[in-house]
């Protein structure tokens, strides 16, 4: 069995063991394959218990029973959802989707108020405006929206399964926020005066009150594209502002 978990584990990123989604192959046709998920989940694994530690003078077999004895109780005992996710992937798969599903159903609610919530300000501002606006207006909902994804990682009776599903999306969200803040700014001066006026003004105005909730949060590189998108707004303004 020892031998059995530990060709699984190093075989993991193999095609034959792994889910081929670019072919069109999905869980259904290959249901004792990993997923993407399940990959990266023992990989973490793997690393944590530093199991792979390759020596290069032994051959794949005798490595092969290196990782193997490090299966013993007292892993085992530690490890029991990595036992059964290495033993049998669907399963864990069939769980780790039951879990999730009362997520993604909270999810899709945010979403639609999301979206509601965006049609009915497309008025106010002056009219869609394009990409620009687009961008503009997710972002504006980005606090209610992010408020309750917080609101439902900090519920103790979730899953840590799911409320890390949750944390994910919550920094996904970020992420995205900040690059919808770059490029509304890079393009915003580009909308009819009206427009440029009132999306110009929301940007602005939202930008200081992102930065002061989640600035701290932010890693390097969104924090970066907040910068780009508005010293780049601020160039085309000087610019415009600047006599001939």
């Amino acid at each position: 069995m020892k031998l059995h978990l530990a060709l699984r584990l190093r075989q993991r990123n193999h095609e034959a063991m792994t889910i081929n989604w670019a072919q069109g192959e999905i869980a259904e046709d290959a249901p004792d394959k990993f997923d993407n998920r399940q990959v990266a989940v023992l990989s973490e694994f793997a690393q944590r218990y530093d199991i792979e530690n390759n020596d290069p003078a032994l051959g794949f077999r005798e490595h092969l029973q290196q990782v193997a004895r490090r299966f013993d109780h007292k892993l085992v005992e530690n490890n029991k959802p990595i036992i059964k996710l290495l033993r049998d992937p669907k399963s864990e798969r069939e769980a780790y989707l039951a879990l999730t599903k009362h997520f993604e159903d909270f999810r899709d609610d945010l979403d639609q108020k999301r979206a509601a919530f965006n049609t009915s300000i497309i008025d106010k501002l002056g009219g869609s405006a394009g990409d620009v606006g687009s961008m503009t207006r997710d972002i504006l909902s980005s606090f209610s929206y992010t408020k309750g994804l917080t609101y439902y990682i900090d519920q103790d009776d979730h899953p840590s399964e799911v409320r890390d599903v949750a944390r994910e999306h919550l920094a996904n969200t970020l992420d995205k926020t900040c690059q919808q803040f770059k490029f509304a700014f890079l393009d915003v001066n580009s909308l009819p005066a009206t427009q440029r006026k009132t999306y110009s003004e929301a940007l602005n105005t939202t930008l200081e009150a992102f930065t002061e909730q989640y600035g701290r949060k932010l890693s390097k590189s969104p924090y970066k594209a907040i910068q780009d998108g508005l010293e780049s707004y601020q160039y085309q303004v000087d610019r415009i502002s600047t006599p001939h």
